[in-house]
């Protein structure tokens, strides 16, 4: 048996449409929410990881490596979107040393630790908000 379906002429495209525009919205959205998830996560591990051998909280002496922190979405495009975060437009010169750590500067890993949360955060965020479309 075959059977032969025909959408009407702007029904099924208009609907097809439509959700093409609710999936463009929630890749953007979803990028607007990583690059601030990730901008206050790198914060947040500068202010509160400090060193065995400093006994401080945090790593902030000036707050210029902290402040030096941004996050952003650099491209959108219909089909994806790029987002950002961490020391974007530059950083103190010893920032390098805090994040990766030295024979003597044990490492924060901000960007790692932040990016590893921020890709599980986006994964579940696409997933409930697609299956809810």
């Amino acid at each position: 048996m075959e059977m032969l379906f025909m959408a009407s002429s702007g029904g099924m495209a208009s609907w097809f449409q439509s959700k093409l525009s609710k999936i463009e919205e929630i890749i953007h959205d979803t990028a607007d929410s990583a690059a601030s998830e990730g901008e206050t996560l790198v914060k947040t591990f500068v202010e509160n990881r400090g060193t065995a051998k400093s006994g401080k909280k945090g790593r902030i002496e000036t707050g210029a490596m902290r402040d030096a922190v941004s996050g952003k979405v650099t491209e959108k495009t219909i089909a994806s979107a790029t987002a950002e975060f961490g020391w974007i437009d530059g950083l103190p010169p010893y920032t390098k040393f805090q994040e990766l750590g030295t024979a003597t500067i044990e490492g924060m890993y901000t960007l790692a630790d932040a990016k590893d949360i921020v890709t599980a955060s986006v994964e579940e965020q696409l997933k409930r908000k697609l299956r809810d479309l």
